[in-house]
């Protein structure tokens, strides 16, 4: 685990290339984009901190040489604190905490509905300035496709027009491939195509 320093075509062929199995869209993809399209605040939240969840517990598996003999990791705490004791890039620590701050307001408080602007600012704060300017750029890229195909959707629209529960999902779920890029980058190596990734 570690940084991801600089996206090479080797990278983003190793991307696509785990994002389509047999034709469809991979179920780990497929989820990412219930969670961004789910209606409910609460709905977007809870799946997207759970495909972190999932995404750290492989990561940790990954990056240890006996993973049978890990712990049950019982908090989202302890898990972020071991993947960032393995490697895992520390910039990523004050988003995890964010995501983690507002699934707990929305599962235990029982009163919070929506993701307010409060909320995504927050999120926000925590992300570093080059990543939100790749997120914001990946986005507009998105966003032209989207009025080629003929797409509709609040997933689609510019980010400033979005709700904010729907901005925080789509900055969250970046904070997801971080975890799942550097994963893949680290798997990746001049002399193994990227075809070997798993």
């Amino acid at each position: 685990m570690g940084a991801l320093e600089v996206i090479t075509p080797e990278h983003i062929r190793a991307a696509v290339s785990i994002m389509f199995v047999d034709g469809k869209l991979a179920p780990h993809v497929a989820r990412r984009g219930y969670a961004l399209t789910t209606e409910d605040d609460l709905g977007k939240v809870l799946r997207v901190h759970l495909l972190i969840e999932r995404a750290l517990d492989i990561t940790i598996k990954q990056s240890v040489p006996n993973p049978k003999f890990l712990p049950r990791l019982r908090s989202f705490s302890d898990r972020v604190k071991l993947a960032l004791a393995l490697g895992l890039d520390p910039q990523m620590q004050g988003a995890l905490t964010s995501i983690n701050s507002l699934r707990n307001d929305f599962a235990h408080e029982g009163v919070k509905e929506e993701v307010t602007e409060q909320d995504f600012a927050h999120l926000l704060s925590t992300i570093p300035l080059s990543w939100r300017e790749t997120v914001e750029l990946m986005h507009q890229v998105m966003v032209e496709a989207a009025v080629g195909l003929e797409l509709d959707g609040e997933q689609f629209k510019p980010l400033s027009e979005m709700r904010p529960g729907t901005r925080w999902a789509t900055y969250a779920l970046a904070i997801l491939s971080g975890i799942e890029f550097a994963e893949i980058a680290s798997k990746l190596s001049p002399d193994q195509p990227h075809q070997d990734v798993p």
